[in-house]
């Protein structure tokens, strides 16, 4: 190989570590937001003494404007360098940034108005609801290329996927089996495992989208549920760290399962299973650990019932993806 040819190659590299970087550097500072996300669910959760100035919130918005700085930063040193340093999926987290400003300040407002709120009230927020949407937005900026590419899903697309799904997870925190501890309300627990079942399927095809290994999606799917546990612990009690090892052993059944489905993820047929089987997994894995622990609360046929319901939404999900593939 010649010195010219070894110099084309640096230079058609160069952009790729790049980004690569600016992918791993930006997933970071996410994580710092998400952080503040967690903290302040626990808060709520906890019912902690609590105003619109504490010290989870200084974590969320900080970690929301470190996000936004870095990508303006980045912005400012394109324009004048001429050089491309963000990849188009990060105009969304830019918009974000703003909608999340936006939103801090409606809470800021929203506090100080009305108090502040907990338990459904807390999930349901105007205030909560802007600043959700707008996380969504700014913690999926490293995904939202590969989705696009339909390759290179690494590890910061993989917990930029992993960060969206658990903001929405957190927001209907209502509508999660790792939340809380079923067996009093069926019709809250059906609404839950179908809930949780469709996002789960969801996550699961844009990961599929992106090219992620089975390995990824398994760390999408069980770390999800396991930072769901964590800050509901409160309310899980002493089934907290047995649904901690549910999270876990699930993501490896699941990344097991979806490495030997990825080798025909193209049929149709794999996509549809694969859709079913990650919510069936982890909800199967929960329902063992909760009705054994409490073996009289309801039916073996409502139990399995609500494993099926949870798999029967993510199937549904998965229909509507594959019905809008473009033809080969």
């Amino acid at each position: 190989m010649t010195g010219t040819e070894i110099a084309r190659g640096l230079s058609a590299t160069a952009p790729l570590v790049r980004r690569a970087t600016i992918d791993v550097v930006f997933v970071a500072l996410a994580g710092w937001l998400m952080t503040g996300v967690f903290l302040d669910a626990g808060a709520h959760i906890r019912r902690l003494p609590d105003t619109f100035w504490t010290p989870w919130h200084a974590v969320l918005y900080s970690g929301l404007f470190a996000c936004g700085a870095f990508l303006v930063g980045a912005r400012l040193v394109e324009a004048r360098s001429g050089r491309r340093l963000l990849d188009d999926g990060y105009a969304l987290s830019l918009l974000g940034v703003a909608v999340g400003g936006i939103g801090g300040i409606t809470d800021a407002i929203w506090h100080t108005l009305f108090g502040i709120e907990f338990d459904l009230d807390a999930a349901v927020s105007p205030s909560h609801l802007i600043i959700a949407a707008a996380i969504v937005l700014v913690v999926s900026g490293p995904a939202r290329p590969a989705w696009r590419r339909g390759a290179g899903f690494g590890v910061a697309a993989t917990l930029s996927l992993l960060y969206a799904l658990s903001m929405l997870t957190v927001i209907l925190d209502y509508a999660n089996p790792f939340a809380m501890v079923v067996g009093a309300d069926q019709g809250l627990a059906l609404f839950a495992f179908t809930a949780y079942g469709a996002l789960l399927a969801g996550a699961t095809l844009l990961a599929v989208r992106g090219g992620a290994s089975g390995w990824a999606i398994g760390a999408i799917a069980g770390g999800n549920a396991a930072v769901m546990t964590l800050p509901n612990a409160p309310l899980l009690g002493a089934l907290a760290p047995v649904l901690l090892a549910v999270a876990l052993v699930g993501g490896v059944l699941i990344a097991v399962a979806s490495t030997w489905l990825r080798q025909t993820v193209a049929r149709p047929s794999a996509l549809l299973v694969l859709a079913a089987l990650v919510p069936a997994i982890l909800e199967a894995g929960y329902v063992i650990a909760v009705a054994s622990a409490r073996p009289a609360s309801w039916t073996v046929t409502f139990w399995c019932g609500l494993v099926a319901v949870g798999a029967l939404a993510g199937l549904l999900v998965g229909a509507l993806v594959v019905a809008n593939r473009p033809a080969d």
